[in-house]
């Protein structure tokens, strides 16, 4: 008969016992279930230190998926954070993954926030140099930014170039992939390099003007020798609407000159999505 309980002074025979001794071996199926008492703590205590023994989970096929040394150091070989589309706990130090943009993101007591990770975060060094040459019409790419929908971003740029007096240098965003961005940059350099006003008027040499996503900047070449290498900061916040794209930033020569019109190796972007 099956083994019930045992009561103070009671007897029980070596076959109700072998049950559970079978389970615990492993050689029968036993929906084992331990409870600590209420309001106490359960504890698995290993018997030696120094990390040799371990506690381990293995899934159906005796494959480890969770080890904790006696030390006690937690080995997961598969760590899975809760889901959701729209993660709320804000319980500090509570990770989750975001589903609906693709990063993780933790609880700090009070709200929910992204961990700024390659997701969040991207820096780019431009790897070889980029020439105009007798062209003020089609401009080439310098960068191209993958923006997700309904996300603001902060930009800072680091542009060299090399250009003559006469083809200048501009540069200019391309939205056409993420309809309704909208962008307010400028260069926080010397505003003695303006070549023009943002709406296409004479140089403003006193102050640097903001741009909008519509406006090109023009900024002046100071020689094709190797002393005029012109090294200067850009700045943009990037507002972009509910379409995900690509976002591009290019550059050509203001007026059309057979001399090369160059941004050179050493240029950078680093672009961090607001979270």
């Amino acid at each position: 008969m099956a083994l019930n309980s045992v009561s103070a002074g009671g007897v029980a025979n070596a076959a109700d016992l072998n049950q559970y001794k079978e389970a615990l071996e492993g050689s029968r199926d036993f929906p084992a279930k331990l409870v600590a008492a209420s309001g106490t703590d359960f504890f698995v205590q290993l018997a030696n230190t120094g990390g040799g023994t371990f506690f381990k989970v293995q899934n159906s096929s005796s494959t480890v998926g969770l080890s904790v040394d006696s030390n006690g150091v937690v080995s997961p070989t598969n760590l899975q954070v809760p889901t959701a589309a729209t993660p709320a706990d804000t319980i500090a130090g509570r990770l989750a993954y975001d589903s609906t943009n693709n990063v993780l993101v933790y609880g700090n007591g009070t709200v929910v926030t992204r961990i700024a990770d390659g997701a969040s975060t991207k820096a780019t060094a431009l790897p070889s140099i980029l020439t105009e040459n007798n062209n003020a019409t089609t401009f080439t790419t310098i960068w191209t930014e993958a923006l997700e929908a309904s996300a603001t971003y902060l930009v800072d740029m680091v542009i060299i170039y090399l250009s003559g007096t006469t083809p200048d240098i501009k540069f200019e965003w391309d939205i056409g992939n993420v309809t309704g961005c909208t962008i307010e940059w400028g260069q926080t350099g010397s505003s003695a390099i303006n070549g023009a006003a943002p709406s296409g008027g004479a140089a403003i040499t006193t102050y640097n003007s903001m741009h909008d996503q519509s406006q090109t900047m023009v900024l002046a070449g100071q020689g094709t020798g190797a002393d005029n290498k012109v090294v200067v900061p850009m700045v943009a916040t990037v507002h972009n609407s509910t379409t995900a794209g690509n976002l591009l930033f290019k550059f050509s020569q203001n007026v059309a000159d057979v001399s090369n019109t160059q941004v050179l190796v050493g240029s950078s972007i680093k672009i961090t999505r607001d979270v």
